[in-house]
């Protein structure tokens, strides 16, 4: 299907730009392969590329749907282009009428010609001469006398005749110009009418507009539940994290906890060991000053029996051993408490 534009000036069919005809998809019947990037599965994130298979999807329903439509489309297309460049065509003449318009006002003012004068007369005769179509000239019994009158003229122009006819050469000009974009414009607005009258009429293009629209909605839907989706697994995800990092500070507390109270507890017996054995040993320094003696030994305190001596050592220090054994104590811990062996 081609589209036609009937220009009623000059009563013939003038075929716009790009208007020859159908244009098959292509030499026969063949179509055009393309290598689709989304088919090569390069890591494609999931929304996009369910977008991506919903567009391919909705553009062969259309595709198939429409078939060699799709050139009047592109018909349509220039059609619009067209009348685009007519209402520049049309906006560019204004602007030249406008300027040849203040130049005949301007030339009035400044030559200040006699309206009635035989100056202005033989202007305004000539001017709409040169206008009349040749066809009126050649019917008008007086077509010589005008012919030798209107070259009498041109011979004698005056400048500011001169002036005048120039000025109104140009205005003629934007006019025609106008009118030629007008005539364009208007049967370029009956064409799209018509066509889209007629593309209307055939529902299966609308049918499938509304299904490839519907198919983008699903996809659009199916992609906010994916991203719905992940958004909850990441929430989910964080909060398990965050409850492992809580229990692990739970752990480590009552792991700290428990071992300040070994320390603690520690702490506590020899604190009770060492004051146990300050006392003992303040008692027998108290005894041997009590005895006044400069010459005492160590008979003096643990007694005169050489024997019973060595056993209460070997009892006190095998007790302080067994202590240290079963408290897992340094002998820097016991440092001071020891008694020793000579004083």
């Amino acid at each position: 299907m081609s589209i036609s534009i009937n220009f009623q000036e000059q009563q013939k069919n003038t075929m716009m730009p790009g208007m020859n005809g159908v244009v098959s998809a292509g030499q026969n019947g063949e179509q055009k392969k393309t290598l689709y990037a989304g088919n090569l599965n390069l890591g494609i994130d999931p929304k996009q590329q369910r977008l991506e298979e919903a567009r391919k999807k909705a553009y062969k329903v259309v595709s198939d749907a429409f078939g060699a439509d799709r050139d009047f489309d592109r018909q349509l297309d220039e059609i619009r282009k067209y009348a685009i460049e007519q209402r520049d065509e049309k906006a560019a003449a204004m602007s030249d009428k406008k300027t040849a318009e203040d130049m005949i006002d301007a030339l009035r003012k400044e030559y200040n010609v006699d309206p009635e004068s035989r100056e202005q007369e033989d202007l305004d005769w000539i001017m709409a001469w040169r206008k009349q179509p040749l066809e009126e000239k050649l019917d008008n019994p007086d077509f010589v006398n005008n012919v030798e009158r209107a070259k009498g003229i041109m011979e004698n122009l005056t400048e500011y005749q001169f002036r005048m006819l120039e000025a109104n050469e140009q205005l003629d000009h934007a006019l025609e110009r106008i009118g030629d974009a007008d005539n364009a414009l208007v049967a370029i607005r009956q064409s799209l009418t018509d066509a889209e009258t007629e593309k209307n009429k055939t529902h299966a293009m609308a049918d499938a507009q509304d299904e490839a629209e519907t198919i983008m909605d699903e996809a659009n839907r199916a992609v906010i539940g994916i991203a719905m989706n992940e958004a909850k697994d990441n929430i989910e995800e964080k909060m398990k994290e965050e409850q492992e990092k809580a229990e692990e500070k739970k752990e480590e507390k009552e792991e700290q906890e428990e071992i300040e109270a070994e320390r603690a507890e520690k702490k506590s017996v020899q604190e009770a060991l060492t004051e146990e054995t300050k006392e003992a040993v303040k008692e027998a320094r108290e005894e041997i000053r009590k005895r006044k003696a400069d010459d005492f030994d160590l008979t003096d305190v643990l007694g005169s029996d050489t024997t019973a001596m060595t056993d209460r050592l070997s009892n006190v220090n095998a007790a302080l051993d067994d202590i240290k054994n079963k408290m897992a104590l340094v002998d820097a811990d016991l440092k001071g408490i020891r008694v020793d062996e000579i004083i």
